[in-house]
């Protein structure tokens, strides 16, 4: 059930079937609003929260109903209210509350009458749609239509009175509400699942490609804010450098889910030590694409964040009798690191794999996993050697 439909849905039957029926390139409200504003009566307060009370007014002369009119649509400065609050808070029965209400939805649709503010705030939320609350407000205000919090639900129920079907519907985005358009509440789910994919296969992420994602799911007009939402509901979710948009969900001690603390440890599990450039060509090596390791900074504050290993300057350290590689490695990367310690440090290509045979690793299982395997470094002359090795060590054994 949408969250526009949790207080209306099955209370009044007519709104049910109504309610079926980046940042800083966005252009100001008031743009927004010129040349969107149909037939509208002109008139009334220019305030959206004093424009409706003055609409249910029109229809309903004694004080106390509309205030339980407004607040049970939610057009004051709290969400819809169930009928059990507006029992409590106003002592009235909720076996009255549910006709007063709609009785007034029946006759403020059929007077037609639309007020100038209504019609201004509708067209600037479907203009924005997808936003977050926060987001809304804020253009409400920068539009001058209204000067306190208005709940997303509120503008639904708002637009299921004063339009023939609300153009936009409203969802729950981690700790915020949104407005997004109908029929387009299931993007939100499929956003946080894409979030949580990319740090499941990389380790990290970043807010740029995912609001991207964003604007494919949604249109041209969703946020970086809209995707921030989204992305933290899929786990412990941090920013790893919030300058330029990486973050993670921060694994638990005992979880291996997350591939890129996995290759830091199967990488330092080999070396005591090594430069943070160079775990970053390790990590390339074992996504086979120089895009998919993440920047320099951004590694280290992974790093930083391990406690087998310390960051000095720009060198990763492993914590003393931290990561035997015997209890890290898989098989075939285990015969790799026996082969070089006993015969290397650095082998030729034909001879590494030679002896790796003797070892009993297939012949395809070297060639797929040599190449690409963060806890060896070849050099272009075919050289293996165990990461961590310095290039001269690897030239002068190619001489």
């Amino acid at each position: 059930m949408h969250a526009a439909q949790v207080s209306i849905a099955g209370a009044i039957p007519e709104l049910d079937s109504a309610a079926e029926r980046r940042d800083d390139l966005r252009p100001q409200p008031e743009r927004l609003l010129d040349g969107h504003i149909g037939q509208t009566d002109v008139g009334g307060p220019l305030r959206l929260d004093e424009a409706l009370k003055y609409a249910v007014g029109r229809i309903e002369t004694d004080p106390r109903k509309i205030e339980i009119i407004i607040s049970y649509l939610g057009w004051d400065d709290r969400t819809l209210r169930r009928l059990k609050e507006l029992d409590q808070s106003d002592g009235l029965n909720p076996e009255r509350v549910v006709p007063t209400v709609a009785c007034a939805v029946d006759r403020l649709r059929q007077t037609g009458f639309v007020p100038e503010a209504v019609e201004r705030s509708l067209v600037l939320a479907e203009t924005l749609v997808p936003v977050l609350d926060t987001e809304l407000n804020q253009a409400l205000l920068d539009a001058k239509l209204c000067y306190q919090r208005f709940a997303c639900d509120g503008l639904v129920s708002v637009a299921e009175v004063f339009r023939e079907r609300s153009p936009f519907e409203a969802v729950v985005v981690g700790t915020h509400r949104a407005l997004v358009k109908s029929g387009t509440a299931e993007g939100i789910a499929q956003l946080a699942v894409l979030a949580q994919r990319t740090v499941q296969s990389y380790g990290c992420a970043n807010l740029e490609s995912l609001a991207e994602d964003s604007e494919e799911i949604f249109g041209s007009c969703a946020s970086a804010a809209l995707a921030e939402a989204a992305a933290r509901t899929s786990g412990k979710f941090e920013w790893l450098d919030r300058e330029h948009g990486w973050f993670w969900y921060i694994p638990e001690y005992d979880d291996n889910s997350n591939c890129l603390v996995d290759e830091i440890k199967r990488v330092l599990a080999v070396t005591p030590r090594i430069l943070l450039s160079d775990l970053q060509s390790a990590i390339r090596r074992d996504h086979q694409s120089e895009e998919l390791a993440p920047p320099l900074n951004v590694l280290s504050a992974v790093c930083k964040r391990l406690l087998f290993v310390r960051v000095e300057g720009d060198v990763v350290v492993r914590v003393a009798g931290a990561l035997k590689w015997e209890a890290v490695l898989g098989l075939a990367e285990s015969i790799f690191v026996k082969v070089l310690q006993t015969h290397g440090p650095v082998l030729h290509q034909d001879e590494f794999l030679d002896r790796c045979l003797q070892n009993g690793i297939s012949q395809d299982a070297f060639v797929q996993s040599a190449p690409c395997s963060p806890v060896l470094v070849r050099s272009a002359s075919n050289m293996y050697a165990l990461v961590g090795a310095s290039a001269s060590r690897l030239s002068v054994a190619t001489n």
